[in-house]
């Protein structure tokens, strides 16, 4: 999702009787980097884009959800708590190592289908 700051069709922002509203969901344990220390991250998005975020408790499981009188505002917080998430997303330590046999006959038909299949759908 290329957003930046920028007005964003690609979430969906529902209009009510006191402004505009948005919800996402995200591993509890996430919560905390939203928040930040003391409050100030969550507080610092809320004060730039003139929304309210509310989270839930730690260890609880809910929808985040940002309210807010703009839609452009909402769509801001939207976007900054995204890319939060998207970044400690991406400084998790790996938990599971996959393998699998490419030597293996049935792998290599499967795979050459899929070349096949592919090169006919978008091949000009």
């Amino acid at each position: 999702m290329e957003c930046a700051d920028e007005p964003c069709d690609a979430y969906e922002v529902e209009q009510t009787p006191q402004g505009f509203r948005s919800t996402l969901r995200a591993p509890s344990l996430l919560y905390k980097h939203i928040v930040g220390k003391r409050g100030d991250t969550r507080k610092k998005i809320e004060m730039e884009t003139k929304t309210s975020i509310s989270i839930p408790k730690p260890g609880q499981d809910g929808e985040i959800v940002i309210t807010g009188q703009h839609r452009n505002g909402v769509i801001s917080a939207r976007t900054r708590i995204d890319v939060l998430l998207d970044t400690f997303r991406r400084k998790q330590p790996f938990t599971h190592f996959l393998a699998f046999f490419l030597n293996e006959v049935e792998v290599q038909e499967g795979f050459l289908r899929f070349q096949e299949e592919v090169l006919a759908k978008c091949s000009m």
